[in-house]
């Protein structure tokens, strides 16, 4: 089987590799590739493999220092310009800036100057812990200077802002509410705390999360569960109906239509407060009419895309 990898041609591997990386798991399934192929590790450096690696079912919650690597393939993805690499990138900025931070915090107040960090720790003498040295060295990376004298042939330049705003652009409800602590302290890493620019930037994440958490409530509800409890609804009311039918039926002379109107006048004290209980339910006034729960998710939704267009706007006027 090797010696069939091995005299295969180029551009026939290449294409099978393709394939194989385009599926949902082909990130992980070029890693175990390459860990057992010279061959495939050679074929891993071509521009178009590494362009249509996808990222789908890769997280970064939890071990994300395994990504904080320049050699890694996440990396190598985003600098051949793999979009979903470049998402999923923007993400390990954001939590390496979380765990930065606290060291920044008890060093000597910090230099800005308008997202460039030109001096990281080195300068300013700071004693980085084991576990920090990782993410120490990897974060100058997405500094301008160092963005530069990185990226080889074919391949462009990683930002840290870049990055962000295009998490901004692209995120959903709930990676932005996963990441929204994240964001913050990012906001804090690289402006200065306190100013008029720092403060609007949270103000603005933080609106933004509220609205993330409304549209993520609201589509808790689903339409499939709103249905259902509508149909609950029309049930017990059609039950009270042909109860009444049947009361009437047995009983001598006619109801006046007002009093069956009222509340059911021959229906007990028990049926009747439940039909009160449930009428005045706040699910049933709330979603009652499909169309009253869909503008209501509508309305949800344009918030936190409003939201979304402001965040872009400042962050685009604080950083370059």
């Amino acid at each position: 089987m090797k010696n069939l990898i091995t005299d295969m041609h180029f551009d026939l591997l290449k294409y099978i590799m393709i394939l194989m990386v385009k599926s949902s798991e082909g990130a992980t399934s070029l890693a175990r590739a390459v860990s057992v192929c010279s061959v495939f590790m050679k074929a891993a450096e071509d521009t178009d493999i590494l362009k249509a690696v996808s990222f789908d079912n890769v997280s970064v919650t939890y071990r994300y220092e395994l990504f904080q690597k320049t050699n890694g393939l996440l990396f190598r993805c985003a600098q051949v310009g793999n979009e979903a690499a470049r998402y999923l990138l923007s993400k390990i900025v954001l939590v390496s800036s979380s765990q930065l931070l606290p060291r920044i915090m008890k060093s000597e107040p910090k230099q800005t100057l308008r997202g460039h960090r030109c001096a990281m720790y080195e300068e300013r003498h700071i004693k980085i812990p084991r576990d920090d040295a990782m993410v120490a060295a990897f974060m100058p990376h997405f500094l301008p200077d160092q963005a530069c004298s990185t990226r080889g042939p074919g391949q462009t330049r990683l930002l840290h802002w870049e990055l962000v705003r295009k998490f901004l652009c692209q995120c959903t409800t709930l990676d932005f509410t996963e990441m929204h602590p994240h964001l913050n302290h990012y906001i804090d890493y690289f402006t200065e705390q306190g100013s008029r620019c720092n403060l609007i930037l949270h103000y603005i994440i933080n609106k933004m999360c509220h609205h993330a958490y409304r549209v993520r409530a609201s589509q808790e509800v689903s339409l499939e569960q709103v249905r259902l409890v509508r149909e609950r609804f029309r049930e017990k009311i059609q039950y009270f109906r042909d109860r009444r039918q049947s009361r009437q039926r047995n009983q001598v002379g006619v109801i006046p239509e007002a009093d069956v109107e009222q509340g059911f006048a021959l229906a007990d004290f028990t049926e009747r407060q439940f039909y009160l209980q449930l009428n005045s339910s706040a699910v049933y006034n709330l979603y009652a009419c499909m169309g009253d729960f869909e503008s209501d998710c509508w309305e949800v939704g344009s918030k936190f895309e409003e939201c979304r267009i402001n965040a872009i706007a400042c962050f685009d006027h604080v950083f370059p």
